[in-house]
């Protein structure tokens, strides 16, 4: 299967109130929106992330390796710690 996502926000905080996002934290939403996406993508399946991935890229590195495709081609583009 092929899928085409993007603006996850993994690890923002913020996007939870200005997205109005049903989570508590940013942990709930990382551990949530993980499932969610271990539950539909199955491994061996390509997903072509179009940007805003996560914030900060220690999240990317983290992240990344738990989700099931393990060919996911990604434009990260909210990367800096300090947004």
């Amino acid at each position: 299967m092929i899928y085409f996502t993007a603006d996850h926000h993994f690890s923002h905080k913020n996007i939870i109130k200005y997205c109005g996002r049903p989570f508590q934290s940013a942990e709930e939403m990382n551990a949530v929106m993980i499932q969610r996406w271990n539950e539909t993508v199955q491994p061996g399946d390509t997903v072509f992330y179009l940007g805003d991935f996560s914030l900060g890229i220690q999240s990317v590195l983290e992240i990344l390796p738990i989700l099931n495709d393990k060919s996911t081609l990604s434009w990260v583009t909210m990367t800096s710690a300090t947004r």
